[in-house]
């Protein structure tokens, strides 16, 4: 395997390991290059909860400037990272390095 991590899932601000464990492979060359959790159903109720409660509890359903700047946030951080992850993504895609530069 190519990495050596598994992707988790953010719940209630922890990252989590619950659920089943899968590996992620490159149509391609066949190889793993990657594992992934996918969680189930009680995974699903435990992080609809949190974001319930966060709705309820915090100023993100009132304050329309903080939830801007979440967004910006996480805008700036996928452009940060929108190189890496085209250039992953093109073999398993059939795509030319210079397609990929040409969409950042």
């Amino acid at each position: 395997m190519s990495t050596t991590s598994t992707a988790r899932n953010l719940i209630n601000g922890e990252w989590s390991y619950t659920g089943s464990v899968h590996e992620s492979i490159d149509p391609f060359t066949g190889e793993v290059v990657g594992a992934y959790v996918s969680a189930g159903r009680a995974e699903a109720q435990v992080a609809i909860a949190a974001a319930r409660s966060t709705f309820d509890t915090t100023g993100w359903s009132r304050d329309p400037s903080l939830r801007s700047r979440a967004l910006n946030e996480l805008a700036a951080r996928l452009v940060e990272d929108v190189l890496r992850a085209a250039a992953a993504q093109d073999g398993t895609h059939g795509r030319t390095d210079r397609f990929t530069y040409q969409l950042a």
